[in-house]
């Protein structure tokens, strides 16, 4: 396994080719229906507009003035406001902005292959393993943070694993990535068991000094815009709905079998690596705390920086010595992790460009519609991103509670029923409702009249296939060319 390196760049080359090729590939329908970039998560958008209102506003959250921890990422919202001075760059920068993460994924993997002393065909089918089974392509196009989240991770363990001259970063690589993602605590959590097996007591204050400095800087921005420390959306799609812990654990583990079977995989590997390593250690106490206190998601993407872990260790482990022993059982465990992760990637890859069309054919033109309603109309909407980016200008209410402080309470407080809800649209004087009646109780709408309907085909992405459209009753602010 392990043999002599070659000196050759075509490794490189092919990761490149295939990754641009695949990424265009996606992104060709996309900009043939769209005439630009659509991004498949309504989550991208609201990066953006609390990106363009912290640059131009000075304010966290989705409208002008009004601070509420609304962005899962803080850090990545701050990396996306400088872009956003200019219109036509915010819509690409999430796309150029992990283009160059992703050639950073693949650098730091090669770097990592050199440094184990591989060939050059076994770099190059390492590097398109990971492309499709990560996959880095649809990942680019989704836009999101989760994509600098597992580079960050990787560094933080190749740190740790052959940095002995570098171990002065592991406090800003940790910072960083708390700052980016919460579930980078269970990776400290990993690294910090495995530091007490391992006798690693330098890394151990290192990772506890970024822990601190991570934390530290979730406070400042809860001081400089009096919001809460823990992101409102982590909040409700983790703590607020779940009736009890057992009960909610369980349901999580049955609807996330991809994340149980790679967790009993490395605890697996683990048990037949403890006498020559226990870094998979990491990988096992992550995964598994994912599984029982986190969330997963359309696209996998939550779970993106432990499959990026799993790829990364599983080459450090099986690839440092070059024994048959050794070479028999990597083969095993490369053949269960390719069919466990096979599915995601394939599903990934196939249905990206779906989802864009998806978000294009009803979020996108749930905000154009929105946007023909006069500059003082009120509206409630239970979807927020892309409409909040294109009307940034109009007094919205996000039914989710993401960007609504008073929404987020009565979820947080369980009072969250149809006629608070009703009580709340009408002291608001909404007048327009743009949502999901799916999500709610009917008598909610008991003081509007529906006026229209979308309907979306091939759904893959979106929260229901049907947007309804209400006016108040007697409300005159539509006129009776409204569309």
């Amino acid at each position: 396994m392990k043999i002599t390196r070659v000196s050759s760049n075509i490794d490189i080359i092919i990761w490149l080719g295939m990754y641009f090729s695949l990424t265009i590939t996606i992104l060709f329908p996309i900009f043939s229906f769209s005439k630009g970039i659509v991004y498949p998560l309504d989550d991208v958008y609201i990066h953006l507009t609390m990106a363009k209102n912290l640059l131009q506003n000075a304010s966290w959250g989705l409208f002008p003035n009004q601070n509420i921890a609304a962005s899962s990422s803080p850090l990545y919202t701050i990396l996306l406001a400088p872009f956003t001075i200019s219109s036509n760059v915010a819509m690409y920068a999430p796309l150029i902005l992990n283009s160059f993460i992703s050639i950073g994924l693949l650098l730091l993997l090669r770097s990592t292959l050199l440094r184990l002393k591989l060939s050059t065909l076994i770099r190059t089918i390492l590097g398109v393993i990971f492309i499709l089974i990560f996959p880095l392509p649809s990942l680019t196009v989704m836009g999101m943070e989760h994509l600098l989240h597992s580079l960050l991770v990787v560094g933080i363990i190749l740190v740790i694993s052959y940095g002995t001259n570098k171990q002065w970063l592991i406090p800003i690589l940790v910072a960083f990535s708390l700052f980016l993602r919460l579930e980078t605590s269970f990776v400290l959590l990993g690294i910090g068991i495995w530091c007490l097996f391992e006798k690693k007591w330098e890394i151990l204050l290192q990772i506890s000094i970024g822990f601190i400095l991570g934390i530290g800087m979730y406070f400042l921005l809860s001081i400089i815009f009096s919001i809460s420390i823990i992101p409102n959306s982590i909040l409700l799609k983790t703590i607020m709905n779940e009736q009890t812990f057992l009960s909610s654990t369980l349901q999580k583990v049955w609807n996330s079998k991809l994340l149980l079977f790679l967790s009993i995989l490395s605890v697996i590997i683990l048990v037949v690596q403890w006498k020559n390593s226990k870094l998979y250690l990491i990988v096992s106490i992550t995964s598994i705390s994912h599984l029982v206190f986190a969330r997963q998601g359309w696209f996998f993407r939550y779970e993106t920086y432990i499959i990026v872990l799993f790829f990364i260790t599983f080459i450090l482990e099986f690839f440092k010595d070059d024994s048959q022993r050794n070479k028999l059982i990597a083969v095993f465990f490369a053949l269960a992790f390719l069919i466990i992760c096979g599915k995601r990637a394939f599903l990934s890859m196939s249905t990206t460009h779906l989802a864009s069309k998806n978000i294009f054919d009803q979020q996108f033109q749930t905000a154009m519609i929105v946007k023909l309603l006069p500059a003082e109309t009120k509206i409630a909407v239970n979807d927020i991103g892309v409409i909040a980016y294109y009307n940034n200008d109009k007094r919205i209410i996000d039914l989710y509670g993401i960007a609504t402080k008073e929404i987020f309470s009565m979820k947080r407080s369980n009072s969250f029923s149809s006629e608070q809800i009703r009580q709340y649209l009408t002291s608001q004087n909404i007048e327009f409702l743009a949502l999901y009646t799916s999500w709610f109780e009917s008598e909610m709408f008991t003081d509007f009249r529906k006026i229209r309907a979308t309907t979306l085909q091939n759904n893959v992405v979106c929260g229901d296939t049907v947007v309804s459209f209400f006016q108040r009753n007697h409300s005159k602010t539509l006129n009776a060319n409204f569309p």
